[in-house]
């Protein structure tokens, strides 16, 4: 069974009650979760709250160093991320990103055929909201999880090595989880305001469930879902 480092970037102004609850209730399957809070321009600074909502589930919490000149937020954060995880294997997820039935059997099934990457795709994209990876390939690769501009998105560097590596990827079945996209800025709009433009029906179930889920929720993060409920 694959027991991996779980590592995932937190916007500091967002919450994921969602998330919190999925952690809680299934932190037996990972080792370490090392999650890294980055600076945002604005906004409520969640940090706090969920540093000590999620004391209890025995959860790293860090702050990303600022990016220097011309360094991508998202790779300082993982480099930072990554000076603390110990395991075989490293999950890389997103807070969007849920498990549903079979998923975990999928995974397992790509690790018994022999791969050393198992990874929700979008298209010919592997998408950050879900790669395992073992921690010694990684190694091998440049480890650029940042934006490459004009030729790439988040990860689309580490995509790229695993193909010089020749390395074949397992591909998880999509009907085994449910993602979101879209979550952090469309609870920005809400705090700013103003009318979630990605999904609002669905942003709107999902705050319904936040709501609903029986996890701490920070009356901040309340309020704006209020706010949209109205909507």
């Amino acid at each position: 069974m694959i027991t991996p480092d779980l590592l995932v970037s937190w916007p500091r102004n967002c919450d994921y009650p969602l998330w919190r609850k999925f952690i809680r209730e299934n932190r037996a399957r990972f080792n370490e979760v090392i999650i890294v809070f980055t600076e945002t321009s604005s906004g409520d600074n969640f940090w706090d709250f969920v540093r000590q909502s999620m004391i209890p589930d025995g959860v790293t919490c860090l702050y990303s160093p600022n990016p220097g000149s011309g360094q991508d937020w998202r790779d300082v954060a993982m480099h930072h991320a990554l000076a603390h995880v110990r395991s075989e294997w490293i999950w890389f997820t997103e807070q969007d990103f849920y498990p549903l039935g079979g998923f975990w059997e999928d995974v397992e099934w790509g690790r018994d055929s022999g791969n050393e990457v198992i990874a929700a795709f979008e298209g010919d994209r592997m998408h950050p909201c879900s790669i395992f990876i073992k921690r010694e390939l990684l190694n091998r690769t440049t480890k650029n999880f940042g934006i490459v501009p004009g030729k790439s998105d988040h990860f689309g560097a580490l995509q790229r090595d695993l193909e010089v590596l020749k390395k074949d990827v397992w591909t998880i079945n999509p009907t085994t989880y449910k993602h979101y996209n879209g979550l952090s800025q469309n609870f920005y709009l809400g705090y700013l305001g103003q009318t979630p433009n990605y999904k609002l029906d669905e942003f709107q179930d999902y705050l319904r469930q936040c709501l609903d889920s029986g996890i701490e929720l920070d009356p901040r993060f309340i309020t704006v879902a209020n706010r949209v409920l109205k909507l």
